[in-house]
């Protein structure tokens, strides 16, 4: 399942992989990402996004997260965004994306 994490100029999507729990956990109940195992990653620039519905059409079709100019916006200590997604998925602040 993935995660994604929206910002003024980036929207961020980390995809884990997962513990189901007992039984494969159907539910979800006790299922639990991977942290430390990264599927893929994606990471869209938002720079001039109006936040209107036709915009954001137009500015997630380029996934620029394995460009090297860009890992800093990905794991920076402190401001980067794939910290930050840990954190709020850590306190169910962010739903998986299914």
């Amino acid at each position: 399942m993935g995660y994604r994490l929206r910002v003024d100029a980036w929207a961020y999507v980390c995809w884990f992989n997962f513990s189901y729990g007992v039984g494969a956990d159907p539910l979800g109940l006790a299922s639990q990402p991977k942290f430390n195992e990264i599927v893929a990653q994606e990471l869209y620039s938002h720079v001039g996004d109006l936040g209107d519905e036709e915009d954001m059409e137009t500015f997630e079709w380029e996934n620029e997260a394995y460009e090297a100019k860009n890992r800093g916006v990905i794991y920076a200590k402190t401001t980067g965004l794939h910290d930050r997604l840990v954190a709020m998925i850590k306190t169910a602040l962010v739903k998986p994306m299914k």
